[in-house]
């Protein structure tokens, strides 16, 4: 399982307290209430493949299913625009690295990759 370092403290958080409300993750993990929303519907999307189901519950979210699947995760290095670009260059250079790879490696989307290519290039 691949998740974000955010992503990783809202299960945490979750898994901690058993349910917890948008002010507490908002507390947590420092980010804007409108990114927040964005990992939450990442995670309800994602955890399913899981079989863990991130629900909400008046105000409140909860996981709900195999936690126990949760525990071989792996955290996604976030980097810098600037970062990333030179990493992918070096892999380039070194590396016969693919667009799949670049996705894979650094947890982006395919328009992301494509961008990051054109910048590059």
């Amino acid at each position: 399982m691949l998740v974000t370092k955010r992503e990783q403290q809202i299960i945490d958080e979750i898994v901690k307290k058993g349910q917890v409300s948008i002010a507490d993750l908002l507390d947590v993990v420092g980010v804007s209430r409108r990114t927040l929303y964005r990992d939450l519907q990442n995670l309800q999307d994602f955890l399913p493949k899981y079989q863990v189901n991130l629900i909400k519950i008046d105000q409140y979210y909860t996981l709900k299913g195999e936690l126990s699947n949760l525990t071989d995760k792996r955290v996604v290095e976030e980097y810098s625009q600037n970062e990333r670009h030179f990493m992918e260059l070096i892999l380039l250079i070194f590396e016969q690295a693919k667009l799949a790879d670049f996705m894979n490696r650094f947890a982006i989307s395919q328009p992301t990759a494509t961008g990051d290519l054109k910048i590059i290039e």
